[in-house]
């Protein structure tokens, strides 16, 4: 497991002590969740704006039904 070294902002860094105190989680572990959420969320948003293009390059509008798929 990586050991990454952060500078927060002194208001970041006394509502972290806080939320861990409140929560009875160490500092260390929220940060861990935060950080696994955003990059999920990153993931999410990179999908779906490669979506958005592709139906654009398309021509589609949202809204538009799935154009009509031809079997063999």
């Amino acid at each position: 497991m990586g050991t990454p070294t952060l500078r927060l902002p002194d208001n970041l860094d006394r509502q972290l002590t806080v939320l861990a105190a409140q929560t009875h989680q160490n500092r260390s572990e929220l940060a861990r969740t935060a950080l696994e959420k955003f990059v999920r969320d990153q993931g999410r948003k990179q999908f779906m704006d490669t979506l958005v293009s592709e139906a654009k390059a398309e021509g589609r509008k949202p809204g538009d039904t799935e154009p009509a798929k031809r079997w063999k």
